[in-house]
């Protein structure tokens, strides 16, 4: 199980916590010019002028956000197509390269949206998908659960990703959500926006005795073994393009 920096734990078990990742999050301003503040110009020069240079080659570039049932049930398979495209070439141990294997994502966010927890946004032209983000919604916190950008040559220069990304933000904050939560990675792109983190630990647990001990040791070797090759990109990268291969 992972568990969060400051999550209680059961009294009545051994406990072993084993730090894995973090989670980068945002905490947001009260307003979109406070927002703005957060980083240099040249930042947001860099993203508005790729986003001009797009809407000059090609046309207007949308943003959308979609939490209505008919309209879900339209477009959760075009992202689910996207996000096959996006990872065709490479490893991702997540299910969304298969249409059996997102269906239970498809049917989580009819479920969740319908409840005002979930939600879709996309960055579209002409309506042809470009980047997609699958958000869920709790109380003040919105969560970057997945996204994808297209692989597509003529489109890899405008920094599609920033762009969505800054313009989920922007949603957020007029929405008054208090965090943006980038979820468990630290991956670059995440470290230009948020602006704090927690750390995210395997939870290994077992009994009060002598036999939970004996049990719950092996876990404990194999999960700190785990957690050593995740945050390590010098094992990780090989181990990567190996299961890369094995899965052509």
């Amino acid at each position: 199980m992972w568990v969060l920096e400051g999550s209680e734990s059961p009294k009545n078990l051994l406990i072993y916590n084993i730090e894995f990742d973090t989670a980068p999050y945002l905490r947001l301003p009260k307003t979109v010019d406070e927002f703005y503040e957060m980083h240099k110009s040249k930042f947001w020069y860099n993203i508005k002028r790729d986003e001009k240079l797009f809407s000059t080659e090609f046309g207007r570039l949308d943003f959308i956000v979609i939490s209505e049932k008919n309209e879900l049930l339209q477009y959760l398979p075009k992202i689910q197509e996207l996000f096959a495209n996006r990872w065709e070439k490479d490893y991702t141990s997540f299910e969304w390269k298969t249409k059996t294997g997102f269906q239970k994502y498809h049917d989580a966010m009819i479920d969740l949206a319908s409840t005002g927890n979930g939600e879709i946004a996309l960055l579209a032209h002409n309506q042809t998908i470009l980047a997609f983000a699958y958000c869920l919604k709790y109380e003040k916190t919105y969560y970057f659960f997945q996204h994808a950008v297209s692989r597509n040559p003529l489109y890899r220069k405008y920094s599609l990703g920033k762009i969505l990304i800054r313009q989920l933000i922007e949603s957020a904050i007029q929405r008054e959500f208090e965090i943006f939560d980038f979820m468990t990675g630290n991956q670059a792109y995440k470290k230009e926006w948020a602006n704090d983190r927690k750390k995210v630990y395997i939870h290994v647990a077992g009994n009060k005795n002598l036999c939970g001990f004996l049990t719950t040791i092996p876990k404990i070797v194999y999960y700190t073994i785990s957690s050593f090759v995740h945050k390590n990109e010098k094992i990780k990268s090989p181990l990567k393009s190996l299961l890369k291969l094995n899965s052509i």
